[in-house]
């Protein structure tokens, strides 16, 4: 929910953007799913290391997340890019 709040309140300011500032925000919405599954998941041990076992509401089916090798680094490196695009969006 904050970022949608974020994201409206970024439109009004920068209203000549509004499609960088959409696809930025869809690439937030991405990440946010993930960190819920990091958050949500249950941990387990996976082939290469652990992984998360995680139901989604729609569809009631367990999948496995993040059981390749450095998966959820590059996560933190692509929550880093979108804070430092975020905090520089109007500059």
């Amino acid at each position: 929910m904050l970022c949608n709040v974020t994201r409206e309140l970024v439109y009004k300011q920068l209203p000549e953007r509004k499609g960088d500032i959409e696809i930025l925000f869809n690439e937030c919405h991405k990440l946010n799913d993930d960190r819920v599954r990091v958050a949500h998941g249950m941990w387990t041990l996976g082939k290469e290391g652990l992984v998360a076992r995680h139901v989604q509401r729609r569809s009631l089916q367990p999948r496995y997340f993040f059981d390749k090798r450095n998966e959820l680094s590059r996560l933190a490196d692509e929550a880093q890019r979108l804070m430092q695009a975020v905090l520089t969006i109007g500059k």
